[in-house]
């Protein structure tokens, strides 16, 4: 992975203090999904982890707090997206060539395209809930789509939302912090009350 991509992504998105996944056991992981991970993808996970971008798209992680790797958001998502990839491979929906790292509020996946043996070249596939032509391939790792993004450095939005395009500043929050202010009766997204949060109120 380019420094000068990373470097940029962290100027755009800082993670915010307590952010990230420190202790992600790798070896399990990828043992449990029978492939190595893409590293620019790892480095993510350490340094910002799973959460929300700019509350549009979630970032997802390859286990459950309980360590159940198959019960994650993660293989949730790629079986969603492997339902939905054409041509459907004769051995089945299981054995299509996809792994979903990020979900967005408008329905779209985004993916590894997993052709290859080197998770690092893998492209980036994104099946677009409302397009056209539902999926599209991207020829760069995840973080530098996600830079290229914020950027607005494709032709088009990639996404059916335009909540990332074009954006100099990007707030992420890990879902602990988003859980922790919620249950303070923020919205972690505006700093503002939480309706959806009652609080005891004194007679």
């Amino acid at each position: 992975m380019g420094e000068a991509t990373w470097n940029e992504l962290v100027r755009v998105m800082p993670p915010h203090a307590g952010a990230g996944d420190s202790s992600v056991d790798w070896e399990d992981i990828e043992s449990a999904w029978g492939t190595r991970l893409p590293d620019d993808y790892r480095r993510f996970i350490t340094a910002y982890g799973e959460g929300g971008i700019e509350n549009f798209l979630e970032i997802l992680s390859p286990r459950t707090a309980d360590g159940d790797d198959f019960e994650s958001e993660m293989a949730e998502e790629t079986a969603n997206a492997r339902g939905e990839w054409e041509p459907v491979p004769a051995a089945g929906p299981d054995a299509a060539p996809l792994i979903a790292w990020g979900v967005d509020t408008d329905g779209d996946i985004l993916c590894w395209l997993t052709t290859g043996n080197e998770p690092n070249q893998w492209p980036v596939a994104v099946w677009g809930r409302h397009a056209d032509t539902p999926w599209t391939i991207y020829d760069c790792t995840m973080t530098k789509f996600l830079v290229k993004i914020f950027g607005a450095e494709f032709a088009e939005c990639p996404l059916s939302g335009t909540d990332l395009w074009d954006k100099r500043h990007v707030t992420f929050l890990h879902r602990r912090e988003e859980q922790r202010l919620r249950t303070q009766g923020i919205n972690p997204w505006t700093g503002g009350a939480n309706l959806h949060v009652q609080t005891d109120v004194d007679d």
